[in-house]
């Protein structure tokens, strides 16, 4: 089994969060997809959906919300150790036994946390390129290789592979459990969150068909809901997962997102 994780260390992986709310940074200038680059709020990466006017003006959070639809890119580098620990690109193998994503799942604002009606799950579909870098890629990436469109069908998508077990226990809990007196992220170790499924813990996506199809080092990956709604501003389902991203000052090789992946030399 080998254990691909995204390090800063990498310069040639990457993860970016790209969402679909409009921006227009300058007056004059029309209107654009924000770059999040390398962002840490709250882990960094997220997924999920949020209706244009959930919150309200004397709620917790500013109405409207214009966070959209959000989505994580993934970008994965395959490398061998040398005696001397250099890493020394190799490509990834064209055919696996079994393969899984891991993310770190952060506590997450309150409300949007309770992924109404019910808990939705988490979809993985293969990108075509691996050319984006995380400090500049935005929803218009998607737009020009055709995923940008609301993943509402679990058959014509593409999907390689979604969650099996998302469920409540897997919901996140109001801020104060998460968070400390200063409003920092409490990490626990991955023994506690075993014992007590209220603490920050890892979501498993498992990848029912390997993408990688040619000779590359690189395997890019986005992550959805599994289904998207159409998107419009009378949705009423809102959910929203956050996920440590590899420059979260917090994350380690541990914590950051990672590929599992079993082969036969």
């Amino acid at each position: 089994m080998t254990s691909l994780p995204i390090s800063a260390g990498i310069p040639e992986s990457a993860d970016a969060a790209v969402d679909s709310r409009p921006v227009c940074p300058e007056p004059q200038a029309p209107p654009t997809f924000a770059k999040f680059g390398r962002y840490a709020y709250l882990g960094g990466l997220f997924v999920g959906q949020v209706p244009w006017f959930y919150g309200n003006r004397y709620d917790w959070q500013t109405s409207p919300d214009l966070s959209g639809t959000g989505r994580t890119l993934l970008k994965f580098y395959n490398y061998t150790v040398s005696p001397d620990n250099s890493r020394n690109s190799t490509n990834f193998p064209t055919s696996v036994f079994a393969a899984c994503l891991s993310l770190a799942y952060t506590g997450t604002p309150q409300g949007v946390a309770a992924s109404s009606p019910s808990p939705k799950q988490i979809g993985v579909v293969a990108v075509p390129r691996s050319d984006w870098d995380e400090n500049s890629v935005s929803w218009q990436f998607l737009q020009e290789n055709n995923l940008a469109g609301a993943f509402t069908n679990t058959q014509w998508v593409g999907w390689i592979g979604w969650t099996v077990n998302l469920n409540e226990l897997l919901a996140p809990l109001p801020p104060e459990n998460a968070l400390d007196d200063q409003g920092q992220i409490v990490i626990r170790s991955e023994r506690d969150w075993e014992r007590s499924w209220q603490q920050i813990k890892r979501v498993v996506i498992p990848l029912n068909r390997w993408p990688v199809q040619d000779n590359s080092p690189f395997l890019s990956l986005l992550l959805a809901l599994y289904p998207e709604v159409e998107f419009g501003r009378d949705l009423s389902s809102y959910v929203w997962y956050y996920f440590f991203g590899k420059d979260y000052p917090a994350t380690n090789g541990r914590t950051c997102p990672r590929l599992w992946y079993v082969w036969q030399q």
